[in-house]
């Protein structure tokens, strides 16, 4: 009972940390600069203020000037790698290599005729994936 408690607790908030960090930080952010930057930046340039006075047409150039920035600025870090060791920090990925990892040194025991270290690994490598399973 506890156990399960615990799980959905941790899976609530691993789904409130993506939903927030995702998509509703994301939006607010980009939502909070805008504002702010017509706010601070345009009203107090004369020059600025001359052509961008509306709102509408500051999101206008805005998103013209930073969606191509913003795409370049992606694509410059899926270049340099980045990107791809992300994963890498998700504890389902982790767990799943360590699974991985304990079923293989299991099949290389196996192999060698240490069927019971083979049998110790295997069973390790189903407990740490059972943790992830719904109905476990």
């Amino acid at each position: 009972m506890i156990r399960k408690t615990g799980r959905r607790l941790r899976d609530l908030w691993i789904y409130f940390k993506t939903g927030h960090s995702g998509y509703l930080v994301y939006t607010l952010s980009i939502l909070n600069f805008v504002v702010l930057q017509h706010r601070l930046l345009i009203s107090y340039i004369p020059f600025l203020s001359q052509y961008m006075s509306r709102l509408s047409t500051f999101i206008v150039i805005f998103a013209a000037v930073y969606i191509p920035t913003a795409i370049l600025v992606g694509f410059f870090e899926f270049r340099k790698g980045e990107v791809i060791r992300r994963p890498m920090l998700n504890p389902y990925t982790q767990e799943t290599l360590e699974a991985n990892i304990r079923m293989n040194n299991g099949i290389l025991h196996y192999i060698n005729g240490d069927v019971d270290e083979a049998r110790s690994q295997v069973e390790e490598s189903l407990v740490i994936l059972k943790r992830w399973r719904r109905d476990a």
